[in-house]
């Protein structure tokens, strides 16, 4: 019986040492979560800074290609001038010399 009683004893005492385990095991589980949440929170802080940035940076993005449009329509408006001016300058005198080589001599010969 009295060893019975000392086992008893033991039981007791490896289940206290088990509740102490468990204890510090669970405080620690605990610190950890909570370690984890603030790194989420953290995260979560970070994204929504990278998601406003992306933002800023799409409209920096539309508005620079706006700019480019408009200078790609002056520059282009531009080229087709000097096309319609270099064309006049090379089919006009061309045009003329056709104009007098025909109609001059039929002037001519109406007495105009």
């Amino acid at each position: 019986m009295a060893r019975m009683e000392v086992n008893i004893a033991y039981i007791r005492r490896d289940v206290d040492e088990l509740r102490v385990d468990f204890g510090k095991m669970w405080h620690a589980i605990q610190a950890e979560s909570s370690k984890r949440q603030e790194q989420f929170t953290e995260l979560r802080g970070e994204i929504g800074s990278l998601r406003h940035e992306m933002g800023d940076m799409r409209l920096a993005i539309t508005a620079m290609d706006s700019r480019l449009d408009r200078k790609l329509e002056q520059h282009l408006l531009k080229l087709q001038s000097r096309m319609l001016w270099t064309i006049g300058a090379t089919v006009g005198p061309i045009v003329l010399a056709w104009f007098i080589q025909t109609f001059l001599p039929a002037l001519r010969a109406s007495g105009g």
